[in-house]
């Protein structure tokens, strides 16, 4: 099986400024407890080959949070998916409207974009204003092991 130019996996680092303030046990508790439906949100958009949330201490010089950690803080959410970058976000407004109305809710700026159901263009715009992947208009460094879509895999590995 050969992959397509249409498949090529993309990078997204949204680097979200979180406001003074924000509960961080609340904001990981949050997250955990939306894991399993964040999972089959993803699965359900069919084009998200990883993601992760990951919490960052711009305090600290490795930007890991520490127990007595104080901020400011950011949450990054890290993605690797396939196809348009708009209609990625666009599905993303589709299926996980819930989790980036609240994660947006303690971001700065955010409330402007809330409901995301309301604001897919701004989002969009914000998204790539605020994504780290993007440098001078496209990703730094790069590196794919293969070219295949998450759907080319599924075909042929199953589920």
């Amino acid at each position: 099986m050969a992959g397509s130019a249409a498949n090529s996996q993309s990078p997204l680092t949204l680097v979200l400024p979180l406001r003074e303030g924000v509960d961080v046990p609340q904001l990981l508790a949050y997250l955990g407890q939306q894991n399993d439906n964040i999972r089959d949100w993803l699965d359900a958009i069919g084009t998200v080959h990883y993601a992760r949330f990951v919490l960052l201490d711009a305090s600290t010089e490795n930007l890991k949070p520490a127990p007595d950690s104080r901020g400011p803080y950011k949450l990054a959410v890290i993605t690797t998916y396939d196809g348009d970058f708009e209609m990625y976000i666009r599905a993303f407004t589709e299926h996980l409207s819930e989790v980036f109305n609240t994660l947006l809710g303690l971001t700065v700026g955010g409330d402007a974009l809330r409901p995301v159901e309301d604001h897919v263009d701004e989002l969009t715009a914000w998204v790539k204003e605020h994504d780290a992947s993007q440098q001078g208009g496209r990703p730094p460094s790069q590196y794919g092991a293969y070219d295949y879509g998450v759907q080319d895999i599924k075909a042929r590995f199953g589920e």
